[in-house]
This record gives C-alpha cells, sequence and structure tokens, in this order.
C-alpha cells in the first residue's frame, strides 16, 4: 500500500476509540487498568487461524467488489453499511483495522506475534498478545466498561418471545439428590454407601421376606433372585405387584413390603440410566399394558378382529437417537406410533453407557435429530438449533456445579475442532435434547405413546403381513412397520465382544479375578466387589478387575480404580475414541497409576467418526439412495479406521509424555497369538501378567516408541521390555458383527428373514435407525440418524395408511422466522449487525441462530451469493486448513514454531490419514458430480 494504514485510517477510528486504537497503530501497548489472563494454546490458535482468515476474506472482497452498491474505489478498504475495514499487508504478516458500528479491533500479525486491541462503544477494552513461538506465553487484559448500556426497544416491533412450550429436559443432578436424600445421595455424590453393600442389604431383607411367603407366590421370586441379572429388582417389583390379586390380606401387607423395598432399590438403581455429566431426567414416560389398549380405542384406533389388538402403523423399537428422530417424523404426519424403550430415552448417552464420554465428536448442527431438509427445523421446539444456547447455558451451569460437589472433570473438549457448526457438543447437551424430544413426543401428538422401562421381548410377524410385538411388561401390539432403533449390544452389555483369554483367566482363577462383562455381573458379584474393596482401602489388591470400558459409569468400579495403590498398573485394550476416552477417565480418576494402552493400529487424529464431507445432509441422502453410493462409503470407511477427536489425542499424547499412558500398538489383534496372560499372585496381591509374544507386535511397538522418543514424546523411564503386570483389565473393544452373536430380538427377525446383520438390510416394512447395523458411512453418526428418521415415513409411506395431522405438535413458528425468510438475499438486505443485537439484547431471540438463519437461507435462496462463496473458500484454503483437524493443521502449515511436540504427532497422522482416505474420497465425490440418478435406487 502507499499509504501507511494508520495513517488512511486512523481518521476514521470513533472518537472513544481513538487514543485506544491510535496507540496500536502507531505499534505501541495501549494502557489498560486490568490483570495478565493466560491464554490457551487452542484459544490462541483460533484467534490466529480467524485473523489471518479475514485478512484473506476482505483480500478477495476488495477484489472482486462483493457489496457492489457500497464499494469504495480505495484500495485496501472494504465498506459495507456500517462496517468499515482497512487491511494492509498479506493474511500471514499484516494488519486489519474493523470498525463493526462503533465497535473498533485492530489485529497486527509481524509473523513473531499477533497483537489485537478492542474497544466497544460502551468502553470496554480488550489487549490480547499472542508469542507465536511460545504460545504459552500469551496473554489479554480486559478493561470492563464503566457503565452497561440498557437493551434499546426492539427495530423490528417484536414482543418477547414467550418461554418454550417443551420444558427443559433435565435438571441438575446435584440439586436432585439433595432433594431425594437416602441412599441415592450416599451412594451417587456423597461416598458414604457402596453400590455392591446397598445390593447385598437389598437381597438378604428380600431374601427373608420371601422366605415368609407361601410356595406358589414365592417360587419365581426365589428364582429371579438366583439368577441375580440386573433387572432384578424390577422383576421382583413386577411379581409382587403381580401376586397381590391371588393373595389373601396378610400376605398382600408382605407383598406390599417386598414391592417397596424392590421398588425402592430400583429407583436407586436406575440413576446412572437416567443422568448424563450433572444433569438427571425430569419425568419417566409408562402406559401399562390395559391402559394403552383403553387409550388406543379411546383414539378410534383400528383393533385385529381375532387377536382383538390395537393396530399401530409403527412400533419403534429403541428411544435412542435413531428412534427418537424416526418417531418424530411419523408423528408427524399423524401415524400411530407406540415407541417401546428396554430402559430410558436416551440412555444410551447416559453416564450408565458412556460415562468417559464428555464431548460429542459432531457439533450442535450436526447433533440435532430434528432434521427438515431445510431450516424448517428452527419453528420446532424441540430443535437443536433452536434451543442449543439455552442447553448449553442450562447443561453448563448444572455441570459447573456437579463439578465442584464431586471434583468430578470433563475432559474432551478442543475449543476450535474445525468441524461444521461450530465446538463439540457436550454429551450432557445432547441428553437435554432428547429428554425434550422424548417429552414432546408423550405431550404434543395423541397418537404417539412413549413407553419405557418395556424391553420388547418378541417380534413375529402375522399371517396377515402384520408384526405382533410383545414386551416384558406385558404389552401386545400389532403393528403395520417396524423402525430398529436398538443397540445391539444389548441393555445391560451382554453382546459385547469379548476377550475370549481373558474371560478364561477369569474362569481359571476366581479367587483372583473379578470379571464384570455386564450389568448382570455386578449383581452376581456384589460380595466379591464389596470384599475386593476393602482389600484395596487396606492397601491391597485382593482380586484383578476385569470390565468393560461401559462399566465405568458404575460409582463401585470408579471407586476401585480411585483406590489402587500408588504405581500400580492397568491394562486397556481396545482403540478409537471410546479407547482413548476411556484412558483420560482412568488418568483422571487416577493419576498416581500408569495405563497400558494395546491398540491393534496406530492412534489417528479426526474429529468425527466419519469423513467431515460425509455428515453433509445431501451427501447422506445420496448414500440412502444410490446402492453404488453406499458401497463406495463403506469402503472409504474401512480405509478410514476409527480415528480419535484431536482433543481427546492431544490428551493421550500428553500423558505419554508424563509417563501415565504406554502405548502398545500391536499392529495385529490383541489375542493368545499376540499377547500371553496369566494370573499371579505376589506380595502385594493378585495380578494380571502380560507379555507381548509375537514378533511382529513386538517389533510395531518398538518403531512407535522410537517414533515418540524422536519426538521429545516418549516415557525416557518406560521400560522396553513387553512384559506388563497389571492390577485391573478394561475392555473397550465394543460390538462386532463379524464375531459377536447378535441379541435375541436380532435372532429373532433374521431367523424369519426379516433382517440382515451383516449387511443392514431388512423387510421393507422395517427400517432400521441404529448405529448397530451401518449401511454406510453416515450410518453410524447422529447427522445420518436424524437423516434417516426424517426419510422413514418415506420409506415406509406405501404401508402406512394417510392420516390428518395432529393439531397438537412440536412446531411453533418463531416470531422472526417469516421475517428472515422474506429478506431478498440476492440484494444483501440482511439484518444489520446492530439490528440483530438490539434484538438479541431484547430478549426476542438469540443472535446465533438468527445470523445462522440468514445465512443458510442465503444458501438455498441465492446461487450467485452461492458461487461467491464457493470462490471464497477456494480463496480461503490458500491458507488454512479446513479439515476436522482445523486449527491445529492451519498452525502447522503456517505457524509450524507454535506447536507443541504432541500437536505435531499430531498433524504427522492427520496428515497420513488423509493421505490414505484421499483416492477413495474423491472416487465418491466424482462420482457424486457425475451422477445423474442412473444407479439402482435402493
Amino acid at each position: 500500500m502507499d499509504v501507511p494504514l494508520s495513517q488512511r485510517a486512523l481518521q476514521r477510528v470513533p472518537a472513544h476509540a481513538r487514543k485506544t486504537v491510535g496507540a496500536a497503530l502507531r505499534g505501541e501497548k495501549p494502557e489498560i487498568d486490568g490483570e495478565k489472563t493466560p491464554l490457551s494454546r487452542q484459544t490462541v490458535y483460533g484467534a490466529v487461524r480467524r485473523a489471518v482468515e479475514d485478512h484473506a476474506r476482505l483480500a478477495y472482497e476488495d477484489g472482486v467488489k462483493l457489496f457492489d452498491e457500497d464499494a469504495s474505489d480505495e484500495p485496501g478498504r472494504v465498506k459495507y453499511r456500517t462496517l468499515d475495514f482497512h487491511f494492509a499487508g498479506e493474511p500471514k504478516k499484516g494488519e486489519v483495522l474493523a470498525n463493526r458500528g462503533g465497535s473498533v479491533d485492530y489485529t497486527r500479525i509481524t509473523g513473531d506475534t499477533m497483537e489485537t486491541t478492542s474497544h466497544s462503544p460502551e468502553g470496554r477494552i480488550e489487549f490480547q498478545y499472542i508469542d507465536l513461538k511460545n504460545p504459552d506465553e500469551s496473554y489479554s487484559i480486559v478493561q470492563d466498561s464503566p457503565t452497561k448500556t440498557p437493551p434499546r426497544p426492539l427495530p423490528t416491533g417484536e414482543t418477547r418471545r414467550p418461554a418454550p412450550a417443551v420444558s427443559q429436559g433435565v435438571m441438575p443432578l446435584g440439586e436432585a439428590l439433595d432433594n431425594a436424600g437416602g441412599e441415592l445421595k450416599a451412594i451417587y455424590l456423597d461416598g458414604e454407601m457402596t453400590q455392591a453393600e446397598f445390593r447385598l442389604r437389598n437381597t438378604s431383607a428380600l431374601q427373608h421376606q420371601i422366605s415368609e411367603l407361601p410356595a406358589a407366590l414365592s417360587g419365581d421370586m426365589t428364582k429371579a433372585i438366583e439368577a441375580g441379572r440386573s433387572s432384578l429388582p424390577e422383576e421382583l417389583y413386577h411379581l409382587s405387584h403381580t401376586a397381590l390379586s391371588q393373595a389373601d390380606s396378610a400376605t398382600q401387607e408382605k407383598l406390599r413390603a417386598i414391592r417397596s423395598v424392590a421398588g425402592n432399590w430400583a429407583a436407586v438403581e436406575s440413576l446412572p440410566g437416567s443422568s448424563a455429566d450433572g444433569v438427571t431426567k425430569r419425568a419417566d414416560y409408562y402406559v401399562a399394558p390395559q391402559t394403552l389398549n383403553l387409550m388406543t380405542a379411546a383414539r378410534q384406533w383400528d383393533f385385529d378382529s381375532k387377536s382383538g389388538l390395537p393396530i399401530a402403523d409403527s412400533v419403534v423399537i429403541g428411544a435412542g437417537p435413531g428412534g427418537l428422530a424416526s418417531s418424530y417424523h411419523l408423528s408427524e404426519q399423524g401415524q400411530h406410533t407406540v415407541i417401546f424403550e428396554s430402559n430410558s430415552a436416551g440412555q444410551a448417552f447416559s453416564d450408565k453407557n458412556a460415562k468417559s464420554v464428555h464431548f460429542l465428536r459432531t457439533s450442535e448442527d450436526s447433533s440435532n435429530l430434528i432434521y427438515t431438509d431445510d431450516i424448517r427445523d428452527l419453528n420446532h421446539e424441540a430443535s437443536l438449533r433452536r434451543q442449543r444456547f439455552e442447553i448449553e447455558s442450562h447443561t453448563g451451569k448444572a455441570q459447573e456445579d456437579w463439578s465442584k460437589r464431586t471434583g468430578e472433570t470433563f475432559h474432551g473438549r478442543d475449543e476450535d475442532t474445525g468441524i461444521s457448526g461450530g465446538q463439540a457438543f457436550p454429551r450432557a447437551g445432547l441428553y437435554d435434547h432428547m429428554q425434550r424430544l422424548a417429552h414432546g413426543l408423550s405431550e404434543k401428538y395423541p397418537d404417539t405413546f412413549l413407553i419405557e422401562r418395556s424391553p420388547v421381548k418378541e417380534v413375529k410377524e402375522t399371517e396377515d403381513g402384520l408384526f405382533r410385538v410383545t414386551t416384558a411388561k406385558g404389552h401386545e401390539v400389532l403393528a403395520r412397520t417396524l423402525v430398529l432403533s436398538t443397540g445391539f449390544v444389548g441393555k445391560d452389555g451382554e453382546n459385547a465382544r469379548v476377550l475370549g483369554q481373558v474371560a478364561e483367566a477369569a474362569v481359571e482363577s476366581p479367587e483372583s479375578t473379578l470379571f464384570l462383562h455386564s450389568d448382570h455381573d455386578e449383581i452376581k458379584n456384589a460380595q466379591g466387589l464389596k470384599e475386593s474393596q476393602a482389600a484395596l482401602d487396606e492397601g491391597r489388591v485382593d482380586k484383578v478387575l476385569m470390565f468393560s470400558d461401559r462399566k465405568l459409569g458404575s460409582p463401585d468400579v470408579r471407586r476401585q480404580v480411585s483406590s489402587l495403590p500408588e504405581g500400580s498398573r492397568i491394562a486397556l485394550v481396545g482403540g478409537g475414541e471410546s479407547g482413548a476416552k476411556a484412558a483420560l477417565e482412568l488418568v483422571s480418576l487416577n493419576p498416581d497409576v500408569a495405563i497400558d494402552f494395546y491398540t491393534t493400529e496406530k492412534l489417528e487424529p479426526y474429529q468425527t467418526q466419519v469423513p467431515a464431507g460425509h455428515l453433509d445432509p445431501d451427501s447422506i441422502k445420496k448414500f440412502h439412495q444410490h446402492q453404488e453410493m453406499a458401497d463406495k462409503s463403506r469402503d472409504l470407511l474401512k480405509n478410514f479406521g476409527s480415528p480419535i477427536t484431536p482433543d481427546t489425542l492431544r490428551g493421550i499424547f500428553a500423558a505419554v509424555k508424563e509417563g501415565k499412558i504406554d502405548l502398545h500398538t500391536l499392529g495385529e489383534r490383541f489375542g493368545p497369538g499376540s499377547v500371553s496372560t496369566s494370573v499371579t499372585r505376589d506380595e502385594t496381591g493378585a495380578a494380571l501378567d502380560l507379555k507381548v509374544i509375537s514378533q511382529d507386535a513386538q517389533e510395531s511397538v518398538r518403531q512407535e516408541t522410537e517414533e515418540l522418543r524422536s519426538l521429545g514424546l516418549g516415557n525416557t523411564v518406560r521400560s522396553d521390555s513387553p512384559e506388563r503386570r497389571v492390577r485391573m483389565l478394561v475392555s473397550a473393544i465394543g460390538y462386532d458383527t463379524e464375531r459377536s452373536k447378535p441379541g435375541a430380538l436380532a435372532q429373532q427377525l433374521i431367523e424369519q428373514n426379516l433382517l440382515d446383520v451383516k449387511t443392514g438390510e431388512s423387510d421393507p416394512r422395517i427400517v432400521v435407525n441404529t448405529a448397530g447395523l451401518a449401511t454406510d458411512t453416515a450410518d453410524t453418526a447422529l447427522a445420518g440418524r436424524a437423516v434417516k428418521g426424517w426419510e422413514t415415513p418415506h420409506r415406509l409411506a406405501k404401508f402406512l395408511p394417510q392420516r390428518e395431522v395432529p393439531e397438537s405438535k412440536l412446531e411453533t413458528k418463531a416470531p422472526w422466522f417469516d421475517q428472515i425468510v422474506e429478506r431478498r438475499p440476492d440484494t444483501h438486505t440482511y439484518l444489520s449487525y446492530e439490528e440483530v443485537e438490539e434484538s438479541l439484547e431484547a430478549g426476542s431471540t438469540d443472535i446465533g441462530i438468527l445470523r445462522f438463519a440468514e445465512r443458510r437461507v442465503a444458501n438455498y435462496r441465492d446461487d450467485e451469493a452461492g458461487d461467491i462463496n464457493l470462490q471464497f473458500q477456494i480463496r480461503r484454503n490458500q491458507y488454512a486448513s479446513h479439515s476436522p483437524m482445523g486449527a491445529i493443521d492451519f498452525m502447522a502449515e503456517n505457524f509450524p514454531q507454535a506447536l507443541t511436540a504432541e500437536e505435531k504427532l499430531l498433524h504427522k497422522r492427520s496428515e497420513e490419514l488423509l493421505a490414505r482416505t484421499t483416492t477413495v474420497e474423491e472416487k465418491i465425490r466424482a462420482k457424486f458430480a457425475t451422477d445423474q440418478g442412473g444407479a439402482d435406487a435402493r
């Protein structure tokens, strides 16, 4: 530029910011009254990335004169309405002065440092200093404004938006436990009682009470106690309740006492399945069998003349993400729908099943279960995009409270993931979203019934072409169609793949091992858990505890991990995100132990569990519509492997550096041919000796150890011996359709030729909407569940009757929706930043939602704007990486001197992953571009 930025731009800086910003323009640090606050590396990387990309965008917009009606002929200046930008230099070494209606920001990047000075109209000043050679020295100083300006009236004549009709799906868990008190608080909050002690006490009391019953009534109850299933308290409650009608008054009193104890026990056991990272659901949903028959008759459902059973248009089995999404779209069309859930809606994401997962792999956009193929989902009360800020605020406060009460930490969130829609969404937020949707389905649709704690035990096709669905609670319903949304691991973990040699070791050495594969094992081994904990409290390891990673949601298992003596080792076998997060959870529970992490392949970083481009709804629909596309996507998934989110893997590598985790990448499966196992005892107690015996596996481990040490990550005190002595073993190997036997329900459908678990294909009257049976890459992701939910009524259309759309629905038009849609994107007459900000301050809606909706409208209605956006993306890609590694890839390519050893390894492995999958992905994209619908429709 001929004229320096400081000379040509200072005169246009508003008076209130001229002194502060003027000093920054002259290269001086502004005088600010405030304390230095260190900046995290994620914050630093995100800020640098945004600054470079903003400069690149301004250079592009200045060149093409994007906003013609307000374009300035002055080089290095972009002006639009109240927005005025000046820039100079290059994106990686230059300056940008931004005036956004009075809010002024000045950023200078020198190559080694970046400084940003911000001054708001209200007087808030912030100075941010970033050291690109040593980001840990970066800091910010903030001087708050002396006064706060009250909200101004709404510029559009809106009134305040009323509270949403769908209530918050969850409440703070700490608050709930304070109110409940008793055993719930003692076990789950205060730690004053173990679950094992509680179970033993209840079992003993019930055995005594049952022994006083007549033999005709006590037999089934005694068998249930002997079986020791995880559903024992519910079984005893049901049996005692049913027996009331057969008993005299004296016996009825005893049965009521049994029912009371069993009911309280069931309630206490259910809490982990009804909670998620500091929040717990507000309501349960249940309709008794006879009540269901009466209610469907009152709503004039069809009834079968032979059996006298009600006929549902669709029965949905499972109220997880897929089941809720499909149920929503069926209900929207008025279909008579019954949803049976074996436990609690959303339990797959509860503390019982996913305790070590605190943040998802997807953003709020990709986690939204309400998909409508356009922006109309913003009109739905349960839409995550509409409620996400309220949900994040609500769950965030609950998490903070829970962390203060218990000391639990929530690892696994990168502040700048690079994924579409923003940051990784918290699991507690998704759980809240699912509870809101469950509440809406139960309350807003007169012909939809959500029935929890009612596992389906049989599905049988009738001679009339209907499906007869029977639950363990006694419900019987006929269905025209089915939606199969149940997991295939089993509600109690009973179908998860078992490490055979570990199970054998447990059988051979019962005196030295405690094997917890499924939830049933915890009930059966309550006495063993009690004795094991007592030994740990004395500093001894009486038994080697072996369990699956999902058991990290058990208070007793967590207590045992925390109680291991200092210097103990834990073996973790598995890989992928679940294994890595389990490793971090173990380190968090007990920082004084070391984790030996056995994996088959190298751990690689990627934010989503499938290639990011395959989470786009348009791509997902193409997978579902064309068999060839689905086949190609499965090929890609095989090459893609099971990568780990960058922030999680960063945590793993940091723990490796600290000596808390040893990586053992075997290059082959953990099994008798690669690792030997034997149970031993020494003066400190029981142990499991592991030895890598395969020479190929030993070489694989040696090569990775050398790689880690070459980057400064290798633990210098790590033993290179292939042998390890561990005190616990955790299995994180999940479900394997190639090696595991399907559960009882899936087996019934297979035997009736209604389902093929190998391919995921099903009878045309059945929609499979579960990650357990993936037919393409997107099927394993939440976005795939949402799209398939939207497709469900379309896929089943020829088997479903036409129904009137119900009057009561989850759709309530937002007051600002029409205003956005009616704006003409092609004329660029959007709401100004100030208008949106004023609307937000006055409480009409959320700025993020409003601005996001505007951008989406532009993409749908303005091809020219879409072309411009595409050109900008090409321009910006010269300066930044937009893979899900986001900021780390960007820094590696532009400011490599800033990266730590862990981050350099992350980038290296990210490049290896992308190189391996690029060829297959390019073929798929080329097919998408040329496909004219000639492929066979699925």
